[in-house]
């Protein structure tokens, strides 16, 4: 289901329970009032009719007695007297709802409205004040109430529905909240691709620029975003800050969260039904509560899904979802645990907690609200950093009973399950979507994978017909051999082979790290570093960034980053002569380099402007290394930039040390004769300082500034 269509839908029901609210009420307080007494039934109806209560005292009608109340004229002008006094001015819904519990064919089919009001006009002359009856006999008058226990009833039956009421329609406004924010970014991001002489020219006036700068583009706080934050005993208290843009949305939806948990609750000491306002507040706190969780299930499950078709209109990265998703979740779990506090409050407080917590839908909601908590402190990002596939593992198993606990809980309280059949729909919709887009590019693929260096895994796998490599795609692989861990499957940047002859070939290349890759790599080693290998590919996934309308390009990567910010250049290198494209990638050793070399001579026979920063090693280094290699070759007489070959005739600039990402920035912004876009894909740490040095150098451009960042913070 479309986001779009989840906010119609939530809108909707609320507006159909808005106007059945007071409806309801008012049928409740009838019922309430007219069922709190025995009245004179026909005849004819008498033996079919059962009674509650204890030596011929005050009783309730069960079973047929609602047989004898529509047959009894005095219950009837009863009931019709209580709905139309009422304030709320809803008596006619009432007296139809009246109708269609009688009209039922073993009762009384043939009753019409015109016939309750012949019943009522009837009775007027007949009528007997409330405080004239006497309670232990059968009623042979029809009772005429207060209009202060009318009013009354009405208004505790309202105060009570309004609880859940509330809580869909604020939950259905937080959804809006978020369709709203979805529409900006479709907007702009359409905007951009579509007009983007108009889009440069909009970015570059000084409020829009003024605004970017220091309102959506830098981090919320300081400097870091990828970084995390990190704080507490082995710092396990881990966390990104968002962007301000993030940032921004973020906030807005929290506050409107806690403002819409704060308002209109009707608390008053008459209430007949709770007695205290300390019950009434924990009741209606754990209604509205339960209600906004509920409808925030389907986004949470959205955001989280690999086939989110938010992602196409809005043109945000799996960052951005993520972001946007772990905090909704945190929401929704602060909603979980606020109705699961309530709720236990007031059993504490009517006396039935005992009771209570023993039925199974109670243990199923206590199951779902353990496993919210878990499944927050087990995503910090300490256990995804250092502990991912535990990470991984918990998170299936918590969201799965979490999920089962919301269903075995549902069907026991005022919630319907129209937001669990969605949040299940989304599920299985993306599930789906995994497996055929995996049968749809084979189910016996295979690939070449070798071991490049000692650092590195090179994957070659053909690609059909109906899709090609993009900028900024990914695929999720399963390697299938060794079978141990074949389950295993991580997101990775894929682009278009560089070497002549493997057109319909995408490339990965995997740094070597713990886990699978680490298999794979004791895997080929043992098979002489390179092995065809059954592979199942789950893919393309990505987005590709508007660059390439910029005047000036720049993509910058740090270490394997190379691959997110390489995969734009088959795409780019047409442009190479009418436009300044740079490629600057910041990497350890020479050796890195080495593994590289196809696309670094590709981007360089492409007029791709190519300059590479080699932090630990140097000139001299450079030198030593090749003359035990014998190649004879000069390093060159500058020890900080020279001109050198990566595999064959064509050269790249080598600069040995750090990039100064400050002055490099303001460098090319300055230099830039009107619009100019960056591109960064590296670790946290690069990906931070370029996004904070673009923002703040950003007002020195001729034309519009745009900062790209690719984070893949999974």
């Amino acid at each position: 289901m479309k986001p779009s269509s989840l906010v119609i839908v939530a809108l909707l029901s609320a507006a159909v329970n808005a106007k059945n609210g007071y409806i309801a009420a008012l049928q409740s307080a009838c019922n309430t009032l007219t069922s709190s007494y025995k009245w004179e039934c026909p005849e004819e109806y008498a033996k079919a009719t059962t009674t509650t209560g204890k030596g011929g005292g005050k009783g309730k009608s069960t079973g047929s007695s609602t047989t004898c109340n529509c047959w009894s004229p005095e219950y009837l002008a009863s009931y019709i007297d209580c709905a139309t006094r009422a304030k709320v001015h809803k008596g006619e819904e009432v007296l139809q709802l009246l109708l269609a519990t009688c009209n039922v064919a073993t009762i009384r089919p043939d009753l019409t409205r015109d016939d309750l009001t012949t019943i009522y006009d009837n009775a007027t002359d007949y009528f007997v004040d409330i405080a004239d009856v006497n309670t232990n006999k059968t009623i042979t008058s029809p009772v005429k109430f207060t209009q202060k226990s009318i009013d009354l009833n009405v208004r505790v039956n309202k105060a009570s529905s309004f609880s859940s009421y509330s809580g869909k329609l604020y939950g259905g406004i937080l959804l809006a909240y978020f369709a709203g924010v979805m529409a900006i970014g479709t907007f702009i991001n359409w905007f951009k691709i579509l007009f983007p002489k108009y889009s440069k020219k909009v970015a570059n006036y000084t409020p829009v620029r003024f605004v970017r700068q220091k309102f959506a583009n830098p981090a919320m706080f300081g400097f870091r975003n990828g970084m995390s934050f990190k704080w507490g005993p082995y710092n396990i208290i881990n966390m990104s800050i968002p962007t301000r843009t993030q940032s921004w949305v973020i906030i807005g939806y929290i506050v409107t969260f806690i403002i819409l948990m704060f308002i209109r609750y009707d608390i008053f000491k008459e209430n007949t039904r709770f007695k205290t306002r300390h019950i009434q507040l924990a009741r209606y706190v754990a209604d509205r509560s339960g209600e906004i969780c509920i409808a925030q299930m389907p986004l949470l499950y959205l955001y989280a899904s690999r086939n989110n078709i938010a992602m196409i209109f809005t043109g945000w990265s799996y960052d951005t979802m993520n972001a946007y998703h772990r905090w909704i979740a945190r929401v929704t779990v602060m909603a979980v645990f606020i109705h699961s506090v309530a709720y236990t409050d007031y059993y504490r407080l009517t006396g039935g907690l005992a009771k209570e917590w023993s039925r199974p839908f109670v243990v199923w909601g206590i199951v779902g609200t353990i496993c919210g908590g878990l499944l927050c402190f087990f995503s910090l990002r300490y256990f995804r950093e250092y502990l991912y596939e535990f990470f991984l593992y918990c998170h299936w198993a918590l969201v799965a009973f979490f999920t089962i606990g919301t269903w075995y809980h549902l069907p026991h309280t005022h919630a319907k399950k129209d937001w669990i059949y969605a949040t299940v729909a989304v599920w299985a919709f993306d599930r789906a979507a995994r497996l055929g887009r995996i049968v749809l590019n084979g189910l016996h693929a295979s690939a070449e994978v070798e071991l490049v260096g000692d650092e590195f895994i090179r994957t070659k796998v053909s690609y059909f017909r109906f899709w090609k490599p993009l900028p900024g795609h990914y695929v999720f692989i399963h390697w299938l051999l060794p079978v141990w861990r074949c389950w295993e499957n991580h997101p990775f940047t894929i682009y278009q082979s560089p070497v002549a002859g493997e057109e319909k070939i995408f490339n990965i290349v995997t740094k070597i790290e713990k886990g699978k890759t680490k298999q794979m790599a004791e895997y080929l080693a043992k098979k002489g570093g390179k092995a065809k290998i059954p592979v199942f590919i789950d893919g393309p996934y990505g987005h590709t960034f508007p660059i390439g309308h910029c005047d000036t390009i720049i993509l910058m990567a740090g270490g394997i980053g190379f691959t997110g910010a390489y995969s734009y250049i088959d795409k780019l290198r047409t442009q190479a002569g009418k436009k300044h494209i740079v490629f600057l990638w910041a990497v350890r050793t020479h050796k890195q380099v080495e593994v590289f070399k196809n696309e670094v001579d590709f981007m360089n026979r492409s007029g791709i402007d190519v300059q590479l920063y080699i932090s630990d090693e140097n000139a001299s280094a450079q030198e030593s290394i090749k003359e035990k290699e014998g190649s004879g070759e000069s390093a060159g007489e500058s020890a900080d930039n020279e001109k050198e070959s990566i595999g064959s005739d064509t050269s790249a600039t080598i600069n040995y040390g750090f990039v100064d990402i400050n002055s490099t920035v303001e460098n090319y912004i300055n230099e830039a004769p009107g619009s100019i876009g960056f591109f960064i894909c590296g670790p946290p740490g690069l990906n931070d300082a370029v996004r904070a040095n673009v923002s703040k150098h950003m007002h020195k451009g001729k034309g519009a500034v745009e900062v790209f960042v690719e984070g893949f913070s999974w």
